[in-house]
């Protein structure tokens, strides 16, 4: 029941004097203008102890050589050391990729026996050179007339093969 009062109030409470805000704003410069306001007041409010200006230069000083022993923080710590070797490492790995020129290597750098193994070693078969070896290298007359005496390949027989090989053939 009680709450059912205190939903139903329509009114704040509060009660102004008739007249007050027309006269309000002349009140406070009327008591503006009175001088016993500022006449009451003799003193800031605020004092300092006797030679304090004085002493205070010598308190600070004391102060500060007590305060002398820091907890000193070192630079360099390993925390630190791997950050910044980790940097310089990854800076000379980037100059190294990016600005060192490799010396090409060309055909005639390569050796006659590392071509011959590449080629014995790589299962080749006559169309797959042809389209590298142009006309000039394909006459007619290279395979025709081209005769092996039986003392050239007697010789290559015995430079190129083992007795034991022969034999067992």
């Amino acid at each position: 029941m009680k709450d059912n009062k205190l939903n139903n109030i329509k009114s704040t409470g509060f009660k102004t004097p008739d007249t007050y805000f027309e006269t309000l704003e002349d009140a406070i410069f009327s008591k503006l203008k009175e001088e016993t306001m500022t006449a009451k007041l003799t003193a800031s409010g605020f004092k300092a102890p006797e030679d304090y200006f004085k002493t205070f230069d010598a308190k600070v000083l004391t102060r500060i050589e007590e305060n002398q022993t820091t907890k000193a923080i070192p630079v360099f710590t390993w925390r630190n050391l791997a950050y910044v070797s980790g940097i310089a490492a990854s800076v000379i790995l980037a100059i190294n990729i990016f600005f060192t020129h490799s010396n090409k290597l060309t055909f005639d750098d390569l050796e006659t026996a590392s071509i011959e193994s590449y080629l014995i070693n790589e299962d080749l078969n006559a169309y797959d050179i042809a389209p590298y070896l142009g006309a000039s290298e394909l006459n007619s007359d290279d395979f025709i007339e081209n005769t092996i005496n039986a003392s050239e390949i007697e010789d290559y027989l015995l430079q190129n093969s083992d007795v034991e090989h022969l034999i067992t053939d």
